[in-house]
């Protein structure tokens, strides 16, 4: 059974079958999706689900704001930057602006004082400025224009902050560490005293930040909130394991354990060292051919999986309700290093392999919008060009057939092409 599987059913027998007034806080939305799968599987009749959403939906939905998208965002601080600095230019501003938000995010995250940080900084540049490690006999460095912009930025930096803070503030906007400050700084009367939370579970979460600590810590102190641990021995008791130390560090430290999770803890799971396991290394030349081996052997594990049903459906005088055989594919994940290989991987799949879920990041380069767009401008950039007897240029739009046939050969041209046919 696995651990969503054990969550639900636990949380099922305490609370159901009417579960409107419990709310269920997972890592991910991928997780509460399977999460709401197995909770739904635990009964034949209709019921009240659970309030589960992600911890960041969570979060923006406790604190009454909406998260902003990353590139708004960046509009909204270079307008913060443009009132402190007129002269600022977009292409400079670009350039550190990402590191800049940040840093933003984790200082609130992590519920640092900007105040004191930021003070800290401009100290620091200052003495950087200072140069107190220069001899007094060497000529004194003159600071030009472009110096003189670097060290005011670190000292507009606490203003930055908070005007951004502002902007974002009147208009119910926040960044995602924001939205976590604002939460932990309001949690008593936004969540902890707010009827509508009865009861809150946090389930599977690892390394807590200081913003998180203090929401559920609250909560929890107000026997309004729960941990479930999704935890193995091969992590809490090998101190040498490096994934384990916000949770060895949790439990040595009692934080967020109540008798309920001292229990969980020592009922630990033991599947990575105390079950059987089949590992099978396969060596081939190139990335490519990672893609074509593991659509081999999915075809081949399933194909097995399928037979296996068959002869014990043979051996049997009634036929089984259920499929043991989609059952056991439906549990199959396969693990990418390289999100290149994502679209290869999918063609390297069964035609009979219609329902899969894809949880990993795949660029805008590295998709196949991209090759078929970027192919239609080679195709124009690459157009023939004549010169008339005049002297004038003329285009004639008469393409290679490298990029006609690649254009053709594509994927998404091939699919219309079948549709029609």
């Amino acid at each position: 059974m696995t651990f969503l599987q054990q969550t639900a059913q636990r949380i099922f027998e305490q609370h159901g079958p009417s579960l409107s007034d419990v709310w269920v806080i997972l890592p991910t939305r991928r997780a509460v999706s399977v999460f709401l799968e197995e909770l739904a599987a635990l009964s034949d009749r209709p019921f009240l689900a659970p309030h589960a959403m992600a911890v960041d939906d969570f979060i923006t939905q406790g604190a009454g704001v909406q998260l902003i998208d990353s590139v708004s965002l960046l509009f909204e601080l270079y307008d913060v930057f443009k009132e402190i600095d007129p002269q600022v230019e977009f292409e400079q501003f670009i350039g550190w602006a990402s590191v800049l938000l940040a840093d933003f995010d984790r200082i609130d995250q992590y519920l640092v004082s900007p105040t004191e940080l930021f003070s800290y900084l401009t100290a620091a540049k200052a003495l950087e400025r200072w140069q107190v490690d220069q001899p007094s006999s060497a000529r004194p460095i003159v600071e030009t224009p472009g110096t003189s912009r670097y060290f005011k930025l670190f000292e507009n930096l606490h203003t930055a902050y908070n005007a951004l803070h502002k902007r974002l503030t009147e208009q119910r906007l926040a960044y995602r560490g924001m939205a976590y400050r604002l939460l932990a700084q309001n949690v008593e009367a936004l969540i902890r005293d707010n009827l509508a939370y009865e009861r809150v579970y946090f389930v599977g979460f690892n390394a807590l930040s200081r913003a998180e600590e203090h929401i559920i810590r609250v909560l929890v102190d107000a026997q309004k909130a729960e941990l479930i641990w999704d935890a193995d021995q091969y992590y809490i008791r090998d101190w040498g394991q490096e994934a384990g130390e916000f949770l060895r560090r949790y439990r040595d430290n009692g934080w967020f354990f109540s008798k309920q999770n001292q229990e969980d803890l020592a009922q630990l799971s033991n599947n990575l060292l105390g079950t059987e396991k089949n590992i099978r290394v396969v060596g081939v030349p190139n990335a490519s051919m990672q893609a074509k081996v593991a659509g081999k052997i999915y075809s081949d594990w399933q194909k097995g999986q399928e037979s296996s049903v068959n002869s014990r459906q043979q051996g049997t005088d009634s036929l089984p309700t259920t499929d043991d055989s989609r059952l056991s594919t439906k549990k199959t994940a396969i693990v990418l290093a390289d999100e290149t290989l994502l679209i290869p991987v999918l063609y390297a799949l069964d035609e009979n392999v219609t329902d899969l879920n894809v949880t990993m990041g795949l660029s805008l380069r590295s998709s196949l919008l991209f090759t078929l767009v970027d192919t239609l401008f080679e195709m124009q950039r690459t157009v023939h060009e004549f010169r008339t007897k005049d002297g004038r240029e003329l285009r004639i739009p008469k393409y290679h057939h490298r990029h006609v046939v690649k254009v053709l050969n594509h994927p998404f041209v091939k699919q219309y092409e079948r549709i029609r046919g």
